[in-house]
């Protein structure tokens, strides 16, 4: 018997909270008898919840929570193919594999991002210029379909249904297995270099020039800088170290409840930004530091997120080709400051038909939920959509259903392998309602 449970959940923004039924399988034979039970919205696989808007949300209808099918199951130390559980964190074998001289060969912003939810969503990191996003390093994964059979797909094995579910956000059903290829390397230490930029031209030359050096690069962008100094900030790069340094402390800070309102406001943000940009060297010095620290400065702060207040934030994040076009979407947002940027350089795209990526620059940017905001999210879609560009499923919760054709080409074989997988419908979101990814 399943035991279905009522929650209220929003997207890790804190924003659009959506009532639904929800299960927690400890084992693969309990996802089976879910089946039997689509409810009348059907059903959506959640890992961790990380993402920004609806995408792991299923608005009166049923979710199956993974976070318990969380083992890792098999590794061969000699090819570094890594075989687990869906509810895995990043987190976990980064922790796990490490001390080993093994990292992900990608990894997200936040470890706390599950390896099913990391295939859905297709997840990049800062070394997608290089690497690719997390789905190019699957070798296989299992897909519970809505029938309750289980099928192993592959780049060689349904590669179409394989393109699917990479990058697919849930759409093909219940992942139970992920095999994927880890990377050696020589520390679990890197060599971080940053350095300070008064200009957006300068940042985007030298956001270039180290991504073409460097595995590793991000800009950070002073949201709440105006002309002459729209776009400054610091680029930070990073390589593996060929030595570990010495451990350091770490004590992270947990945002204990929500406060009454947002503690993020202009003046803050203002502050800070004017002391974190003045706070980098004028010269030019790689510095060591741990892997964790360099992947995930915002999880040393747990529950940060709560720091918006109960009205949440939004997050856009697009995928342009040219660089030009990103100073007009920095100046569209005078009236609603970002209180966080950061830009990436991206190459190619990713092996799923809704994989997020294309050759350019990836910006993305925070904002404060409030009256105005979905507006101004609104803008900034039809100025990616202008520059031939893509948002991200994943960070989403504004683009709308006539947008997306023009931003992820492959929309309709997307479509036909739904179709042919799914023809009942068994697997929904609230973001595949608000998008009509219907079939």
């Amino acid at each position: 018997m399943v035991m279905w449970r009522s929650i209220e959940r929003a997207g890790w923004g804190g924003v659009a909270a959506e009532r639904m039924e929800a299960a927690r399988p400890e084992r693969i034979a309990a996802l089976l008898a879910t089946l039997r039970e689509p409810g009348a919205r059907g059903l959506l696989a959640v890992g961790a919840g990380c993402s920004y808007g609806d995408a792991g949300l299923n608005g009166g209808g049923r979710v199956l929570l993974t976070e318990r099918l969380d083992r890792i199951l098999e590794f061969d130390a000699q090819t570094g193919l890594m075989v687990a559980e869906p509810g895995v964190s990043v987190a976990d074998v980064i922790a796990h594999f490490l001390p080993q001289g093994w990292c992900l060969p990608v990894v997200p912003g936040t470890g706390s991002v599950s390896l099913g939810g990391a295939v859905a969503s297709d997840v990049h990191g800062k070394n997608q210029h290089r690497v690719g996003n997390f789905g190019d390093h699957v070798a296989w994964l299992d897909l519970l379909d809505a029938d309750g059979n289980v099928r192993r797909l592959g780049p060689g094995q349904q590669g179409a249904l394989f393109a699917a579910t990479i990058g697919g956000m849930g759409m093909t059903g219940v992942i139970t297995r992920i095999a994927i290829f880890l990377q050696r390397i020589p520390s679990s230490t890197m060599m971080v270099l940053r350095e300070k930029v008064a200009s957006l031209d300068a940042l985007i030359a030298c956001l270039a020039e180290r991504s073409s050096r460097s595995e590793f690069s991000v800009a950070w962008i002073d949201g709440q800088a105006a002309d002459p100094a729209l776009g400054r900030g610091v680029v930070e790069s990073a390589d593996w170290s060929d030595e570990d340094a010495p451990p350091q402390p770490v004590s992270p800070f947990r945002v204990p409840f929500t406060p009454p309102a947002s503690l993020v406001v202009p003046l803050v943000m203002r502050r800070f930004n004017h002391r974190y940009w003045h706070a980098v060297p004028d010269r030019r010095a790689a510095v060591p530091r741990r892997a964790q620290a360099f992947f995930f400065p915002l999880d040393r702060v747990v529950g940060w997120n709560r720091l918006y207040g109960p009205r949440g934030f939004l997050q856009f994040q697009c995928v342009v080709r040219d660089a030009a076009a990103l100073a007009p979407m920095l100046r569209a947002c005078r009236a609603i400051s970002p209180t966080l940027v950061v830009l990436k350089a991206m190459q190619g795209t990713g092996r799923g038909l809704m994989s997020f990526g294309i050759t350019g620059w990836s910006l993305a940017m925070d904002f404060p939920a409030g009256p105005d905001t979905m507006a101004l999210l609104q803008r900034l879609h039809a100025q990616t959509a202008e520059a031939d560009g893509q948002i991200y499923l994943a960070k989403d919760i504004a683009m709308t259903a006539e947008n997306l054709p023009r931003m992820y080409r492959k929309l309709d074989r997307f479509r036909g392998a739904l179709r042919d997988v799914d023809p009942r419908l068994s697997w929904q979101s609230s973001l595949f309602r608000r998008l009509k990814l219907f079939p």
